[in-house]
């Protein structure tokens, strides 16, 4: 009976011994790949980052370019000739539409390591949530929509002569602004990429003449 107890107790602690080993296996690859993320993200080219304006609460707009090396801006060119957008967005009333590329043009572009669109998008996106935060929750902004939208073509239903037909192929990231009966705004940010949301909301400020 002892003999058998034994037994058990040394296949307890070989089980044991294999956890413990097991264990250190998955640290060690956890830290290679660590330190080849760092590695990858220490040579990933890098985007110059420049001070765009002061606004009138005092905060920074951050304007980032996105580089282009001469193979890339030839992809550039070609997917803007080759890959259009399609289909129409709709809008009637007091607009702030932000354009973004859609998934075929996004994709197409990745294919250049140096186009960093994954780095612009994501600024982007960052500073449209940030707007479109403020315009949903600020009483302020309530006679205002937001719609962020990847089609070529936006309709204005009520423009400031009837209707109007944007067609921004040639863009990809940008902002329209329109009212009833009014002039629109229309704005490329496709060199610029702008990530803080007080910038957007400046000029929704500006162009409805929104006061503080």
């Amino acid at each position: 009976m002892e003999f058998v107890e034994l037994g058990f107790e040394i296949l307890g602690i070989r089980n044991c011994v294999k956890k413990i080993k097991l264990g250190y296996r998955i640290i060690i690859i956890i830290a290679l790949i660590f330190s080849i993320s760092c590695s990858n993200d220490s040579n990933s080219p890098k985007k110059n980052i420049n001070t765009f304006a002061n606004g009138d609460n005092g905060s920074k707009f951050i304007e980032k370019k996105i580089l282009f090396t001469k193979d890339s801006s030839a992809l550039k060119t070609t997917i803007l000739n080759e890959i259009h957008l399609k289909d129409t967005l709709k809008v009637r009333g007091n607009y702030i539409v932000f354009f973004r590329p859609d998934s075929l043009r996004f994709h197409n572009y990745s294919k250049d390591p140096h186009s960093g669109i994954y780095e612009a998008d994501s600024d982007f996106g960052f500073g449209i949530s940030s707007a479109i935060h403020s315009l949903t929750n600020q009483k302020k902004y309530s006679n205002i929509k937001s719609v962020v939208s990847n089609f070529r073509y936006t309709l204005i239903l009520d423009g400031e002569n009837g209707e109007v037909l944007i067609d921004r192929d040639s863009m990809d990231y940008g902002y329209l602004l329109t009212k009833t009966m009014q002039n629109y705004k229309y704005q490329s940010l496709d060199q610029n990429i702008i990530s803080s949301g007080d910038y957007f909301l400046k000029q929704v400020d500006d162009y409805f003449n929104i006061k503080k």
